[in-house]
Protein backbone atom coordinates (compact mmCIF):
# COMPACT_ATOMS: atom_id res chain seq x y z
CA UNK A 1 0.00 0.00 0.00
CA UNK A 2 1.09 3.68 -0.53
CA UNK A 3 -0.60 4.57 2.30
CA UNK A 4 1.62 5.05 5.93
CA UNK A 5 -0.08 3.48 8.78
CA UNK A 6 -1.59 0.88 7.06
CA UNK A 7 -0.05 -1.73 8.97
CA UNK A 8 2.39 -2.73 6.59
CA UNK A 9 5.26 -2.83 9.84
CA UNK A 10 2.49 -3.83 11.96
CA UNK A 11 1.92 -7.28 9.72
CA UNK A 12 6.04 -7.78 9.23
CA UNK A 13 6.15 -8.18 13.04
CA UNK A 14 3.09 -10.66 13.64
CA UNK A 15 4.71 -13.04 10.56
CA UNK A 16 8.11 -13.17 12.04
CA UNK A 17 6.99 -13.24 15.23
CA UNK A 18 4.85 -16.43 14.70
CA UNK A 19 6.18 -19.30 16.63
CA UNK A 20 5.95 -21.48 13.40
CA UNK A 21 9.04 -18.96 12.24
CA UNK A 22 10.96 -18.38 15.75
CA UNK A 23 11.39 -22.18 15.64
CA UNK A 24 12.89 -22.03 12.24
CA UNK A 25 14.90 -18.62 11.95
CA UNK A 26 16.64 -16.18 13.52
CA UNK A 27 14.65 -13.14 12.96
CA UNK A 28 17.09 -9.59 12.37
CA UNK A 29 15.41 -6.33 11.45
CA UNK A 30 16.44 -3.24 10.00
CA UNK A 31 14.78 -0.30 9.31
CA UNK A 32 15.95 1.07 6.04
CA UNK A 33 16.25 4.81 5.99
CA UNK A 34 15.59 6.85 2.98
CA UNK A 35 18.92 7.74 1.71
CA UNK A 36 20.89 6.72 -0.49
CA UNK A 37 22.98 3.90 0.55
CA UNK A 38 27.18 4.85 0.85
CA UNK A 39 29.24 2.40 2.16
CA UNK A 40 29.40 4.35 5.43
CA UNK A 41 25.75 3.40 6.17
CA UNK A 42 25.80 -0.08 4.80
CA UNK A 43 28.43 -1.05 7.46
CA UNK A 44 25.86 0.59 9.64
CA UNK A 45 23.72 -1.95 8.61
CA UNK A 46 25.56 -4.52 8.91
CA UNK A 47 27.16 -3.66 12.32
CA UNK A 48 23.11 -3.47 13.26
CA UNK A 49 22.91 -7.03 11.97
CA UNK A 50 25.84 -8.17 14.02
CA UNK A 51 24.64 -7.07 17.00
CA UNK A 52 21.37 -8.79 16.70
CA UNK A 53 23.57 -11.81 15.81
CA UNK A 54 25.63 -11.52 19.02
CA UNK A 55 28.78 -11.67 16.90
CA UNK A 56 30.05 -7.94 16.89
CA UNK A 57 33.31 -8.73 17.95
CA UNK A 58 34.23 -11.38 15.26
CA UNK A 59 33.55 -8.61 12.50
CA UNK A 60 35.70 -6.11 11.36
CA UNK A 61 35.13 -3.77 8.66
CA UNK A 62 37.35 -1.89 7.05
CA UNK A 63 37.13 2.04 8.23
CA UNK A 64 35.46 4.70 5.32
CA UNK A 65 37.83 7.11 3.97
CA UNK A 66 36.59 10.47 2.88
CA UNK A 67 38.82 11.83 -0.13
CA UNK A 68 38.12 14.29 -2.44
CA UNK A 69 38.01 12.90 -5.89
CA UNK A 70 35.25 12.73 -8.98
CA UNK A 71 31.99 11.42 -8.05
CA UNK A 72 32.17 8.33 -10.44
CA UNK A 73 35.59 7.70 -8.50
CA UNK A 74 34.12 7.58 -5.63
CA UNK A 75 31.02 5.63 -6.53
CA UNK A 76 33.17 2.64 -7.55
CA UNK A 77 35.43 2.40 -4.88
CA UNK A 78 32.68 2.41 -2.47
CA UNK A 79 30.89 -0.11 -4.52
CA UNK A 80 34.28 -2.18 -4.57
CA UNK A 81 34.47 -2.03 -0.55
CA UNK A 82 30.24 -2.67 -0.06
CA UNK A 83 30.88 -5.78 -2.39
CA UNK A 84 33.96 -6.88 0.27
CA UNK A 85 31.88 -6.08 3.53
CA UNK A 86 28.70 -8.40 2.26
CA UNK A 87 31.48 -10.93 1.43
CA UNK A 88 32.39 -10.35 5.05
CA UNK A 89 28.81 -10.58 6.08
CA UNK A 90 28.11 -13.63 4.22
CA UNK A 91 30.54 -15.52 6.26
CA UNK A 92 29.26 -14.06 9.23
CA UNK A 93 25.69 -15.55 8.29
CA UNK A 94 27.07 -19.05 6.53
CA UNK A 95 28.61 -19.62 10.61
CA UNK A 96 25.38 -19.53 12.02
CA UNK A 97 23.76 -22.61 12.73
CA UNK A 98 20.42 -21.06 12.02
CA UNK A 99 18.31 -20.12 8.83
CA UNK A 100 18.30 -16.31 8.77
CA UNK A 101 14.79 -14.32 8.24
CA UNK A 102 16.04 -10.40 7.66
CA UNK A 103 12.71 -7.94 7.76
CA UNK A 104 13.67 -4.60 5.87
CA UNK A 105 11.60 -2.51 7.00
CA UNK A 106 9.99 0.76 4.93
CA UNK A 107 12.02 0.18 1.39
CA UNK A 108 11.67 2.49 -1.26
CA UNK A 109 14.59 1.92 -3.27
CA UNK A 110 14.57 -1.72 -4.77
CA UNK A 111 18.00 -1.52 -5.84
CA UNK A 112 19.26 -1.78 -2.00
CA UNK A 113 17.82 -5.24 -1.75
CA UNK A 114 20.73 -7.34 -3.63
CA UNK A 115 22.96 -5.83 -0.73
CA UNK A 116 21.14 -7.29 1.97
CA UNK A 117 20.59 -11.23 0.41
CA UNK A 118 23.94 -13.07 1.81
CA UNK A 119 23.24 -16.95 2.01
CA UNK A 120 20.74 -19.27 0.73
CA UNK A 121 19.19 -19.83 3.89
CA UNK A 122 18.17 -16.70 4.16
CA UNK A 123 14.97 -15.18 3.87
CA UNK A 124 13.97 -11.94 3.21
CA UNK A 125 10.87 -10.15 4.03
CA UNK A 126 10.26 -6.13 2.72
CA UNK A 127 7.72 -3.38 3.63
CA UNK A 128 7.77 -0.97 1.14
CA UNK A 129 5.30 2.03 0.54
CA UNK A 130 5.60 1.45 -3.24
CA UNK A 131 2.86 -1.73 -5.27
CA UNK A 132 5.59 -2.33 -7.62
CA UNK A 133 8.87 -2.82 -5.92
CA UNK A 134 11.10 -5.42 -7.41
CA UNK A 135 13.93 -7.83 -6.64
CA UNK A 136 10.98 -9.60 -4.83
CA UNK A 137 10.10 -13.13 -5.44
CA UNK A 138 6.43 -12.57 -4.80
CA UNK A 139 4.47 -9.30 -3.07
CA UNK A 140 1.36 -9.34 -0.69
CA UNK A 141 -0.71 -5.33 -0.95
CA UNK A 142 -2.41 -4.60 1.85
CA UNK A 143 -5.72 -3.37 0.74
CA UNK A 144 -7.58 -0.70 2.97
CA UNK A 145 -10.13 -1.30 5.60
CA UNK A 146 -13.90 -1.41 4.91
CA UNK A 147 -15.75 0.69 7.35
CA UNK A 148 -16.92 -2.15 9.11
CA UNK A 149 -13.56 -3.57 10.12
CA UNK A 150 -12.96 0.02 10.90
CA UNK A 151 -15.35 0.45 13.32
CA UNK A 152 -14.25 -3.00 14.76
CA UNK A 153 -11.17 -1.92 15.00
CA UNK A 154 -12.24 1.35 16.69
CA UNK A 155 -14.52 -0.69 19.55
CA UNK A 156 -11.35 -2.78 19.98
CA UNK A 157 -8.77 -0.26 20.66
CA UNK A 158 -11.39 1.54 22.72
CA UNK A 159 -12.18 -1.06 25.26
CA UNK A 160 -15.40 -2.13 24.13
CA UNK A 161 -16.36 -5.50 22.42
CA UNK A 162 -16.43 -5.99 19.11
CA UNK A 163 -20.34 -6.68 18.86
CA UNK A 164 -20.86 -3.70 20.73
CA UNK A 165 -24.33 -1.59 20.19
CA UNK A 166 -22.14 1.66 19.60
CA UNK A 167 -20.59 -0.01 16.62
CA UNK A 168 -24.49 0.25 15.01
CA UNK A 169 -24.36 4.43 15.92
CA UNK A 170 -24.00 6.88 13.42
CA UNK A 171 -22.40 8.94 15.29
CA UNK A 172 -19.22 6.06 15.38
CA UNK A 173 -19.67 5.28 11.80
CA UNK A 174 -19.32 8.80 10.89
CA UNK A 175 -15.96 9.20 13.08
CA UNK A 176 -14.26 6.14 11.27
CA UNK A 177 -15.12 8.04 7.66
CA UNK A 178 -13.84 10.75 9.08
CA UNK A 179 -10.45 9.19 9.56
CA UNK A 180 -10.58 7.69 5.57
CA UNK A 181 -10.68 4.39 7.64
CA UNK A 182 -7.29 4.51 7.82
CA UNK A 183 -5.70 2.04 11.04
CA UNK A 184 -3.06 3.88 13.20
CA UNK A 185 -5.78 7.05 12.88
CA UNK A 186 -8.45 4.98 14.00
CA UNK A 187 -6.71 3.41 16.70
CA UNK A 188 -5.21 6.97 18.13
CA UNK A 189 -9.19 7.86 18.04
CA UNK A 190 -10.13 5.64 20.11
CA UNK A 191 -7.50 5.96 22.56
CA UNK A 192 -8.35 9.77 22.54
CA UNK A 193 -12.44 7.99 22.99
CA UNK A 194 -11.06 6.28 25.96
CA UNK A 195 -9.52 9.46 27.52
CA UNK A 196 -12.89 11.45 27.12
CA UNK A 197 -15.20 8.86 28.32
CA UNK A 198 -13.48 8.56 31.22
CA UNK A 199 -14.54 12.00 32.66
CA UNK A 200 -18.04 13.07 30.40
CA UNK A 201 -19.43 9.44 29.58
CA UNK A 202 -19.65 7.99 25.68
CA UNK A 203 -21.98 10.03 24.87
CA UNK A 204 -20.38 13.33 25.68
CA UNK A 205 -16.97 12.28 24.32
CA UNK A 206 -18.61 11.37 20.95
CA UNK A 207 -20.17 14.65 20.58
CA UNK A 208 -16.82 16.56 21.62
CA UNK A 209 -14.75 14.44 19.26
CA UNK A 210 -16.90 14.60 16.45
CA UNK A 211 -16.93 18.68 16.75
CA UNK A 212 -13.01 18.87 17.29
CA UNK A 213 -12.64 16.83 13.76
CA UNK A 214 -15.10 19.24 12.23
CA UNK A 215 -11.65 21.50 12.77
CA UNK A 216 -9.92 19.17 10.21
CA UNK A 217 -9.58 19.51 6.61
CA UNK A 218 -11.76 17.13 5.37
CA UNK A 219 -9.54 16.93 2.39
CA UNK A 220 -6.54 15.52 3.94
CA UNK A 221 -6.01 11.95 3.78
CA UNK A 222 -5.95 9.58 7.02
CA UNK A 223 -2.27 9.69 7.89
CA UNK A 224 -2.63 13.40 7.68
CA UNK A 225 -5.86 13.63 9.59
CA UNK A 226 -4.13 11.28 12.48
CA UNK A 227 -2.02 14.65 13.19
CA UNK A 228 -5.01 17.22 13.53
CA UNK A 229 -6.01 14.47 16.10
CA UNK A 230 -3.16 14.03 17.49
CA UNK A 231 -3.25 18.15 17.93
CA UNK A 232 -6.52 18.25 19.37
CA UNK A 233 -5.49 15.17 21.84
CA UNK A 234 -2.62 16.31 23.09
CA UNK A 235 -2.41 20.20 22.90
CA UNK A 236 -5.38 20.93 24.43
CA UNK A 237 -6.67 24.82 24.99
CA UNK A 238 -5.84 25.78 28.53
CA UNK A 239 -8.47 26.46 30.75
CA UNK A 240 -6.52 29.44 32.19
CA UNK A 241 -5.69 31.67 29.60
CA UNK A 242 -7.39 30.21 25.85
CA UNK A 243 -3.86 29.53 24.69
CA UNK A 244 -2.46 26.33 23.55
CA UNK A 245 -0.69 24.08 26.63
CA UNK A 246 3.11 24.28 27.06
CA UNK A 247 3.28 20.99 28.17
CA UNK A 248 2.96 19.31 24.51
CA UNK A 249 5.26 21.24 23.58
CA UNK A 250 8.12 19.84 26.89
CA UNK A 251 6.70 16.44 26.14
CA UNK A 252 7.69 16.02 22.66
CA UNK A 253 10.60 18.01 22.62
CA UNK A 254 11.77 15.36 25.58
CA UNK A 255 11.44 12.73 22.73
CA UNK A 256 13.34 14.33 20.48
CA UNK A 257 16.33 14.38 22.97
CA UNK A 258 15.57 10.89 23.56
CA UNK A 259 15.12 9.26 20.12
CA UNK A 260 16.73 9.23 17.01
CA UNK A 261 14.14 7.75 15.43
CA UNK A 262 10.56 9.30 14.94
CA UNK A 263 9.31 8.17 18.37
CA UNK A 264 6.76 5.29 18.73
CA UNK A 265 3.32 6.37 19.11
CA UNK A 266 2.59 4.10 21.78
CA UNK A 267 5.52 5.46 23.94
CA UNK A 268 4.23 9.16 23.28
CA UNK A 269 0.96 9.18 24.16
CA UNK A 270 1.95 7.01 27.42
CA UNK A 271 4.64 10.02 28.05
CA UNK A 272 1.54 12.55 27.58
CA UNK A 273 -0.59 10.27 30.19
CA UNK A 274 1.65 10.00 32.82
CA UNK A 275 2.93 13.88 32.25
CA UNK A 276 -0.98 15.00 32.75
CA UNK A 277 -1.13 12.94 36.10
CA UNK A 278 2.07 13.90 37.87
CA UNK A 279 3.19 16.89 36.84
CA UNK A 280 2.07 20.45 38.18
CA UNK A 281 2.80 22.55 35.25
CA UNK A 282 0.33 20.07 32.85
CA UNK A 283 -2.63 19.99 35.77
CA UNK A 284 -2.44 23.60 36.34
CA UNK A 285 -2.70 24.46 32.81
CA UNK A 286 -5.63 21.66 31.76
CA UNK A 287 -7.67 22.38 35.20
Amino acid sequence: SKRRGVGKTTLAGQVSSHPSIQRVFTVLWLYVKNEPLTYESYVGYLVELCSQMNCLSDTHWARPVKVFEETALRRLRERKNMEIAKSQMAQVFASHPQNMLLVLDDVVDPTIIQWFRFDNRQSVVVTTPHIDLGNVDWALELVDLSEEEAVELFLKEAGFSTTHALGATVEIQKLVSNCKCHPVTIRTLARWFQLKQVTGGVVAATVEILHELQRSNPHNSGDMILFDILSFMMGPICNKGGHLSVAFAVCFAAFVVVFAEPAPLDSAILLWEQILKNEALAADEIG
